[in-house]
């Protein structure tokens, strides 16, 4: 099971970071995969991406003027931005199910690789790097 949260506080400095490691430790040794993401007076540190809220089987509502790509489960939702009434209702469905399940296998068989695509990421900020120098 993955596993994703987000600690934060007014300052940020050293409580929201201490909170994440624990919390990050004690996943850990309970067998989860867990990612925190801090956010604080230094802003978001760690952020916590789609596909890794995915992951986690946690309910994904996006703008339908986001590519359809990045829905990967049954629990990613489109919905136009100019449909607040919509939005409620998928947002009202997202808490009232409660049942998770370990998505990995779901993403893995939609080809989709965190590991592989920070790479490719890296290796773009490396060419425009390059580029611009």
């Amino acid at each position: 099971m993955k596993i994703v949260g987000i600690s934060a506080c007014p300052a940020g400095l050293a409580h929201t970071p201490m909170a994440a490691k624990a919390l990050e430790k004690a996943g850990k040794s309970l067998g989860y995969g867990v990612k925190m993401e801090q956010q604080g007076s230094m802003g978001q540190v760690n952020s916590i991406t789609d596909e890794e809220a995915q992951a986690a089987d946690l309910p994904c509502v996006f703008s339908n003027n986001i590519t359809r790509e990045i829905g990967l489960t049954d629990k990613a939702f489109f919905v136009s931005t100019s449909d607040k009434k919509q939005w409620v209702e998928y947002l009202e469905k997202a808490l009232e199910d409660q049942y998770r399940k370990n998505n990995y296998e779901v993403i893995t068989k939609n080809q989709y690789n965190i590991v592989e695509e920070a790479k490719k990421l890296q290796e773009r900020y490396i060419e425009l790097y390059e580029e611009n120098r």
